[in-house]
């Protein structure tokens, strides 16, 4: 279990590492092209259609050069917030389909979420995973909250199951190790509360 967490570890390190090399170098040849180049834009003729183009690139350089660094910043923190490491994923689904019942459909989502949807009615687990914790620095923790559940001892019945609620649905965070437990409790909670509904 420990090997794993440390191979997921060391493989986001890695991938954030080199996703943030390939940002940096491209916004750096972006930066050279722009820049680098002294062109004289007032000796170009502005009579063909290439001319007006290059005329256009120098004279707007700065602008270009601002929303390449956006769009280069948005993708990676785009990728950062969906990207989950390959031993964490897989452990999550193995986990997923290990602990829920067969019958049950299981999907991944965008932005490092997993969904078991239960029955037809629409009751369902999202598994939400943070890779690092920012206070305690706790790597792949993982936020478990079910569909919104209409019982009136809901809360009592979430304690009974060491979980909470918030907004009518029942909710905990855990770590890697405790994942299969919360969602056997989860499952019981739910059952529960629809048995109490």
């Amino acid at each position: 279990m420990k090997s794993t967490t440390e191979r997921a570890i060391r493989l986001y390190k890695w991938t954030v590492r080199y996703a943030a090399l390939v940002g940096v170098t491209i916004f750096s040849l972006i930066f050279v092209l722009l820049y680098i180049p002294q062109v004289d834009i007032s000796g170009i003729p502005a009579s063909s259609g290439t001319s007006k183009f290059i005329i256009s690139i120098f004279m707007y350089r700065n602008y270009i050069l601002v929303l390449a660094g956006a769009i280069i910043a948005i993708g990676f923190s785009v990728w950062v917030y969906n990207f989950i490491p390959q031993p964490i994923d897989e452990f999550v689904v193995s986990t997923a389909l290990g602990q829920v019942n067969p019958r049950y459909q299981f999907n991944r989502k965008f932005g490092r979420k997993y969904e078991i949807i239960m029955n037809g009615n629409g009751t369902k687990i999202e598994i939400f995973c943070r890779n690092q914790e920012i206070e305690s620095g706790e790597w792949f923790v993982f936020k478990i909250t079910s569909s919104t559940l209409s019982a009136s001892n809901l809360e009592e019945i979430a304690l009974r199951n060491g979980l909470s609620v918030h907004d009518g649905r029942i909710t905990g965070w855990c770590s890697k190790d405790e994942l299969p437990l919360k969602l056997l409790l989860m499952q019981r909670a739910i059952k529960q509360a629809a048995q109490a509904s």
